[in-house]
């Protein structure tokens, strides 16, 4: 389906004349749209756009430094924002006969002029964010070059030098192994080195090594390559590495997900199980979400001389779920990644599951839920609540044992404190006859006693602040909540008073904004040093600076 939209679109700049005039609706299909454009051929505007096949193998399209044709009326707010998605959408296909790269942050500069976010007319496609980490964008870098670029069509990728410009840098693959190759104009500013062919490498040259390439038929129906565990994804024995920080790229609002991926990363009993050769990867998708958040940790902790790194499989990986462009929950997110790692994870099979049975003891509602979910997301962050109920009648006490990956509490007015809102949780509740309740015991129905405690707690502790309130009016609840770096004893909230419940702060995710929208960071720890996240940039913080006002997980 895809290909026949590509082929139309390829006829509708053949037939476009050279004023550049509204064409009628192409015929997609996935959606209907109207683009404007200009021709192919030579153009007598300020810059020159070679788009002819001839003249692309000889490489004359990639020398020279493109400005806008002037000539060519502007793509609407519309038409702009079905390309995004066009490009977007091209990510996910594997078998592709020529694409380009197109820089994620000149991309994510795209994106906020059209949610008007920024003032002013775009700058032409710039390379200089790519060029920093990556001096030298050939084959070799393949994938830094993916984590910091998004692969464009043909097509798409002339009608955005025709709108915007660029800088004279393309770097583009023919085939389906992304054998990339770079021109330029000159040498690069930015960097102060050399990218030009030399005299014995020359651009035409270059051009035709890949075109009679054996490894890439001229087809291009070669089977895209499947992932495996290369030399850079072998287990990480040096613990210097977990020491070392590094930001992650946002292009489309995955603040939440970069805030959540920091703060997971500072949980050292994922690092051992991911990074140390304890997870296996499979080809089944069951494992889709684990495998994803595997190969984001390694981009995170590899050896790279790039201070950034980009979650691209994880984001593709739950686009379903958490579209690009729009905005979402932390804990949402933690939530869902956590739920879906215990699922892949879990190595019981659903027949050999155990059934809960009526009036258990606390041990033994434990080895059940032990017993049905055999992962590491249950050894690191479940824990076990008692609901106790105690009839004010017979005095009976029944006690009910639910699971928990986290827990989030309420923030009762003029709270100032997290054991303000846990002794709000763990206080005790008076029910009255009204609701029901009928003694197991005696039978009748009766104003009941009723309260929570924690009978196991987890080795990670996951809190979440309410902040968010819908009743009785829409607000976030943006009181400065104090919360212990150190020794936080939890004892009081325990079902036993014999249980060790001491806790050290991990990590923090903070949410900068409204309801309406924000943003979201995080701090956290790597070896005996903290740090604070803000997407690709990161600073070393002291223990002081933890306890932030914004504080929401």
């Amino acid at each position: 389906g895809y290909q026949k939209h590509i082929n139309s679109c390829s006829a509708m700049f053949d037939r476009m004349d050279l004023k550049g005039g509204r064409m009628k609706t192409i015929d997609s299909p996935k959606r209907s749209s109207t683009i404007r454009g200009a021709s192919s051929a030579k153009s007598k505007g300020r810059g020159k756009v070679v788009t002819s096949p001839r003249q692309r193998e000889e490489g004359k399209f990639f020398g020279e430094r493109l400005k806008p044709i002037d000539h060519v009326k502007p793509l609407t707010w519309r038409e702009q924002k079905i390309l995004m998605e066009e490009v977007i959408d091209f990510q996910s296909e594997k078998s592709i006969k020529l694409h380009y790269l197109l820089p994620k942050e000149w991309f994510r500069k795209w994106n906020k002029h059209l949610e008007r976010e920024c003032r002013g007319k775009l700058s032409s496609i710039d390379w200089k964010s790519v060029l920093q980490h990556c001096p030298e964008p050939t084959s070799s870098n393949r994938d830094l070059l993916e984590q910091l670029t998004l692969r464009v069509p043909e097509e798409i990728w002339d009608t955005l030098i025709q709108q915007f410009g660029s800088d004279g840098i393309s770097i583009y693959s023919k085939g389906s192994k992304s054998r990339y190759q770079f021109v330029s104009k000159d040498n690069c500013s930015s960097t102060g080195t050399s990218t030009t062919a030399s005299s014995g490498d020359s651009l035409v040259s270059r051009h035709q090594d890949l075109k009679h390439d054996s490894s890439v038929s001229e087809e291009g129906d070669d089977e895209p390559e499947e992932r495996e565990l290369s030399a850079s994804l072998k287990p990480m024995k040096n613990e210097k590495i977990f020491a070392k920080a590094r930001g992650l790229i946002n292009i489309s609002n995955y603040c939440y997900m970069n805030a959540t991926l920091q703060c997971l990363a500072s949980f050292r009993g994922f690092l051992e199980y991911f990074l140390k050769g304890k997870f296996s990867t499979h080809s089944s998708s069951r494992m889709a979400v684990s495998q994803a958040f595997f190969y984001a940790l390694h981009g995170m902790f590899k050896e790279s001389p790039k201070a950034v790194a980009v979650a691209e499989d994880l984001q593709r990986c739950v686009a379903r779920r958490f579209r690009p462009h729009e905005q979402y929950d932390a804990h949402e997110f933690v939530r869902y990644m956590l739920s879906k790692m215990q699922d892949e994870l879990n190595t019981v099979s659903r027949r050999d599951r155990l059934k809960y049975r009526d009036n258990m003891t606390q041990e033994e509602a434990w080895e059940v839920y032990t017993h049905n979910n055999n992962s590491k997301v249950d050894d690191l962050f479940a824990g076990q609540l008692r609901s106790s109920v105690v009839c004010s009648r017979c005095h009976h006490v029944s006690n009910t044992y639910d699971p928990f990956l986290d827990i989030s509490i309420s923030l009762p007015p003029r709270c100032r404190d997290i054991n303000h809102g846990l002794e709000d949780m763990f206080a005790g509740e008076k029910i009255s006859k009204s609701s029901g309740y009928r003694c197991e015991k005696c039978k009748m129905v009766v104003t009941v006693q009723k309260k929570f405690s924690i009978s196991k707690f987890p080795r990670y502790l996951v809190v979440q602040f309410k902040r968010f309130k819908t009743q009785p009016i829409l607000q976030k609840i943006t009181s400065h909540i104090s919360y212990p770096v150190k020794n936080f004893d939890l004892s009081n909230y325990a079902s036993d008073s014999d249980v060790d419940c001491t806790y050290s702060l991990v990590g923090v995710i903070c949410h900068r904004g409204s309801l309406e929208g924000g943003h979201y960071v995080s701090y956290g720890k790597r070896g005996r040093d903290w740090y604070h996240f803000n997407d690709s940039f990161f600073s070393k913080v002291e223990p002081s600076d933890l306890v932030h006002k914004d504080a929401y997980m």
